[in-house]
């Protein structure tokens, strides 16, 4: 039986611009002006559908860390 509440992400999860919008905070309309320029984001077209794997939010959002390299006394 799966957990139907589990909010992790299968890699192979496809998943819209609105989803995108949620998960990152970037707005729907960043998200279609990055693909008209084909920056940032990979994405997929399926018939009018644009998806974007889960996967690959997950290494754009990692490459996009900032890990602080001091720390204050």
């Amino acid at each position: 039986m799966t957990n139907t509440t589990d909010t992790s992400l299968d890699p192979l999860r496809l998943l819209s611009p609105a989803q995108v919008s949620q998960l990152t905070g970037i707005p729907i309309e960043t998200l279609s002006r990055w693909r008209k320029r084909n920056a940032n984001l990979p994405y997929l077209h399926m018939g009018r559908n644009v998806r974007y794997r889960a996967i690959d939010i997950q290494h754009w959002i990692e490459q996009h860390m900032i890990t602080p390299t001091r720390t204050l006394d």
